[in-house]
């Protein structure tokens, strides 16, 4: 059957979502601004379990990575990019894809900035940095040295990244409520063979 349908109150269907080829078993869903989210089953190998939808029109926007613990904005938007590697790859939760800044300068001032329409609580970041799809592509390519964190407040906070391919976890001394923030790469680890520097996640958590 179709894998979403919105029905109006009297009756006639204002949109329907038939099937989807990448995405499964829808099972539960909410609203939060212009947008449905609906939770499914993936794609086998894939690594995104909730659906943006526009709530008016039943156009799919991006695919999240959801569990309990984590939060989702809205928007999620970069400076700039590479056609093969956009920036919704840091939504996903496969390592093995991943955002490449699409400057000429190293990536240095590059960011990748969160939206919503209203605010939401926040208490750790989790990033994957560099390219997690081996290591020898990690070591290959740049990866964010340090960062500047900027919320919708104007406060800003430093982080300096660990050199290794694993999580690595930005958690505040307490919550912080924003409507957005933004990373920028303030220095790079120079990859041993491209200049291409390269986040493959980032997770926002409310706890």
């Amino acid at each position: 059957g179709p894998f979403a349908t919105k029905v109006l109150a009297n009756g006639d269907v204002a949109w329907q979502l038939d099937y989807l080829e990448d995405y499964y078993w829808p099972s539960d869903f909410y609203f939060d601004g212009l947008f449905m989210y609906i939770s499914c089953e993936p794609e086998e190998g894939a690594w995104v379990n909730t659906l943006q939808v526009d709530k008016e029109t039943g156009q799919v926007f991006n695919a999240y990575w959801n569990e309990p613990g984590m939060t989702i904005f809205e928007r999620v938007l970069a400076s700039s990019q590479l056609d093969q590697y956009p920036v919704t790859n840091v939504i996903d939760y496969d390592g093995k894809t991943g955002w490449v800044a699409g400057s000429t300068a190293s990536g240095i001032g590059e960011s990748i900035t969160f939206r919503h329409h209203e605010a939401k609580t926040l208490s750790k970041i989790v990033i994957l940095n560099g390219y997690h799809k081996s290591k020898d592509l990690y070591y290959a390519n740049n990866r964010p040295e340090s960062l500047e964190i900027e919320f919708s407040d104007g406060k800003v906070i430093s982080y300096t990244c660990e050199d290794v391919m694993k999580p690595l976890e930005i958690t505040f001394d307490r919550p912080i409520d924003t409507q957005s923030l933004e990373i920028r790469i303030k220095s790079v680890k120079k990859g041993s063979k491209y200049d291409d520097t390269v986040i493959s996640g980032i997770y926002l958590y409310d706890r």
